[in-house]
């Protein structure tokens, strides 16, 4: 009985999008020297380094996903299982940690736990061709299992016979395909439901401001969310309740806000309409939000656009 050999080659790569090194130009040097260590086959070093790296910025998923790639690259494959699910927990609209994931589970005959995987990145981005195609091979060794077993049953049955020697001929074929690149695409062509998410998000921020719901305000702000004077954030967090509470009516409106995606934040550039009771304004303003979990937090606000 043939295996699923097209999947588990499919993390072992040796080439980056180009994309990606351009949108992350502080990181950049980091991410090459990782996939060049990995493309020379020196798995140790990369993960020495991506996991240095990962413990100075343990939200980077770039480098967590090339950190997962190389324990899977050793062998690894329970910690990098680790890796890939939380991953898929932080950031559930990556589609590449479902993905090698479910090579890892296909590697371990798992294939119902990499079915589900697959299904998932698929969810998660209905453009991503290669998950289509790991699901392909995946199903194509399914029924090969299948059909072998009707054979196993019944072997007068010569439609399955020849079934069964067309799909084994169908994984030959697909285990010569080229493995994709690896990474982790921006977000910047993110599916409209993702930027509603992320306006509904800024509507429920500026409404809780107007009713001055101070509590409700302040958890839209993630934990390190860079304060504007860089003060701390309790003195930050004292300053904006003091402000808001002191008002009798405020009232805070977003027009015409933009959301455009990079390196899993998402950016909001808007009008800010703002009447109290002793202050009105009208400028233009900037929220920085990132997803975590399933919701998305403002870790910067700025003036201008």
């Amino acid at each position: 009985m043939t295996t699923l050999r097209t999947l588990p080659g499919r993390y072992a790569v040796l080439a980056i999008f180009a994309a990606i090194l351009v949108s992350m130009p502080a990181r950049a040097d980091d991410i090459a020297d990782v996939t060049a260590l990995l493309g020379a086959g020196r798995y140790d070093a990369a993960l020495e380094k991506a996991s240095a790296y990962v413990r100075k910025n343990p939200r980077d998923p770039q480098m967590r996903f090339l950190q997962g790639v190389s324990l899977a690259s050793m062998g690894r494959s329970s910690d990098a299982k680790s890796v890939f699910s939380a991953l898929t927990a932080d950031f559930p609209d990556l589609a590449e940690p479902y993905n090698n994931l479910a090579v890892l589970h296909a590697a371990a005959r798992n294939y119902d736990s990499a079915r589900a995987a697959l299904e998932k990145a698929i969810r998660a981005d209905p453009g991503y061709a290669t998950a289509y195609e790991n699901l392909g091979d995946l199903y194509v060794q399914l029924a090969n299992q299948a059909y072998a077993k009707v054979v196993q049953l019944a072997p007068e049955n010569a439609n399955a016979r020849q079934r069964q020697s067309l799909l084994a001929s169908l994984d030959a074929q697909a285990s010569d395909m080229k493995p994709p690149a690896i990474g982790l695409r921006s977000m910047a062509s993110a599916p409209q439901s993702e930027k509603n998410a992320v306006l509904e998000v800024v509507k429920a921020w500026a409404e809780a401001w107007s009713v001055r719901d101070v509590a409700a305000y302040l958890n839209y702000y993630a934990i390190d969310f860079r304060t504007p004077d860089r003060e701390s954030r309790s003195t930050w967090e004292k300053k904006r309740r003091a402000l808001i509470e002191g008002k009798a009516r405020i009232e805070v409106m977003v027009d015409s806000p933009e959301v455009s995606f990079s390196d899993r934040l998402a950016t909001v550039r808007y009008r800010q309409i703002y009447v109290s009771d002793s202050y009105s304004s009208k400028e233009h303003k900037t929220l920085v939000l990132r997803k975590e979990a399933k919701d998305w937090k403002i870790v910067e606000e700025r003036g201008g656009t």
